[in-house]
């Protein structure tokens, strides 16, 4: 009875909640990545040229590459692959605009962006697709119900200080 709550939640997630979701809690992509400050929005429908806007912009806090996080209501699509690219190349060519602030805050790391997909789910051709073309995917319907059961959500503390003392 429980699963299928979470199921139906996770079903009616919108694409803008998820979209916020990840903007709120980066770390539920990958523990290095962080929100931009210094970006109108904190990144989010981030404008590119030509009126295109990248759902998200994230920063790696290691290497200091940007992120570009497309977010999808519904599953995988072989057009998702040309979208992200689309937006990756409007990215490298903002490095040649004298009053880019992606230039100003990636410097050089912005001819190496990660691309990312958030889906609800993707079949593994589909993944395959996707990391052959350099494109990471994540799938929200195996990640967000363990963030919206209230008995199982977590703190960022919570989950960093967990994940510190597991043996992996």
């Amino acid at each position: 009875m429980r699963d299928d709550f979470v199921e139906k939640q996770v079903e009616e997630l919108t694409e803008k909640e998820v979209q916020y979701l990840i903007a709120d809690y980066p770390w539920l992509i990958n523990l290095d990545y962080e929100i931009i400050p210094e970006l109108k929005n904190k990144g989010i429908e981030y404008q590119l040229t030509e009126n295109k806007r990248a759902d998200l912009i994230l920063k790696d806090r290691k290497s200091g590459r940007p992120v570009i996080v497309e977010f999808k209501a519904v599953d995988f699509y072989r057009e998702n692959i040309g979208q992200i690219l689309e937006y990756r190349a409007r990215i490298l060519n903002e490095y040649s605009s004298e009053n880019s602030k992606l230039k100003e805050i990636f410097q050089e790391q912005m001819f190496s962006p990660i691309m990312i997909l958030v889906v609800p789910t993707c079949s593994a051709e589909a993944r395959l697709a996707c990391n052959l073309s350099g494109i990471e995917i994540y799938e929200y319907s195996k990640t967000v119900p363990e963030i919206i059961v209230p008995e199982r959500r977590k703190t960022l503390d919570e989950f960093v200080s967990e994940v510190k003392d597991d043996n992996i």
